[in-house]
């Protein structure tokens, strides 16, 4: 059992170092709104491509949990940075258009965020889910972005740029269709996905005193481990210290 249990671990690892090259991949220079939004849509093609090239349940399991993260964080981005400034110089139409296909598939990864990637009916979901992504990015990228930077001037664009990764970081990363992307509400379900991660990850750790593993110390390097999920839909990294080896005496 416990060559098993290393054995998966090997395959989560392998799997959540692949996602973190992915998400670094995107990174770079960007300093216009337009080429951040392009890059977080890339970063989430791209851990897409890696969970459909996956081949063990915990290597796709790794690449799900991001893909979800990852949508889920800059679906409620664009709605405190980017619809406002659409709904005012765009109209009301679009926004309500672009709105609805966020809560569309908000509503597909809630449903998906509960089932085991075991099942057949996860990767449907999944695909379902990436589909209308893709299709929404498309709008945006070739069509609502390239427009909104002719009706909006170079400042409103920079002050949306500046303010795009610390929206990032203080949204919900978890699906929730109906509740608000922004203000108290928001906050409040930020929270409490964070206990829910926090309990699990004591549940986790108890589970793993049962069979006899060794809990590791907190670092910034070493092996990933699946839970909880980095800033950029990397796993944070945790530090797997080897002892000497002994010798004979």
């Amino acid at each position: 059992m416990l060559r098993n249990i290393s054995l998966q671990r090997g395959s989560t690892n392998r799997a959540l170092r692949c996602v973190r090259k992915l998400s670094l991949s995107c990174e770079g220079r960007l300093n216009t709104f337009p080429a951040l939004i392009k890059s977080d849509h890339d970063k989430i093609k791209r851990m897409y491509e890696g969970f459909k090239s996956c081949v063990t349940r915990h290597e796709k399991e790794a690449y799900m949990q991001s893909i979800i993260k990852e949508v889920c964080i800059h679906s409620n981005a664009e709605h405190i940075v980017l619809y406002p400034v659409i709904q005012s110089h765009l109209g009301q139409e679009l926004f309500v258009k672009l709105a609805n296909q966020h809560e569309d598939v908000e509503r597909i990864l809630y449903s998906l965020n509960s089932k085991s990637v075991d099942l057949p009916e996860s990767t449907t979901l999944l695909d379902q889910a990436m589909e209308k992504v893709n299709q929404h990015a498309k709008l945006e990228e070739e069509s609502v972005l390239p427009e909104l930077v002719k009706k909006v001037d170079a400042k409103t664009l920079d002050d949306m740029a500046q303010g795009w990764e610390k929206t990032r970081k203080s949204v919900p990363d978890k699906p929730h269709p109906l509740a608000p992307k922004q203000g108290i509400a928001a906050k409040v379900t930020k929270k409490i996905d964070e206990l829910k991660d926090t309990v699990k990850g004591k549940v986790r750790g108890t589970m793993d005193a049962a069979m006899g593993k060794e809990k590791k110390p907190d670092s910034s390097c070493g092996d990933a481990v699946s839970d909880p999920i980095g800033e950029e839909g990397a796993p944070i990294m945790e530090n797997k210290k080897q002892s000497p080896p002994k010798r004979d005496k």
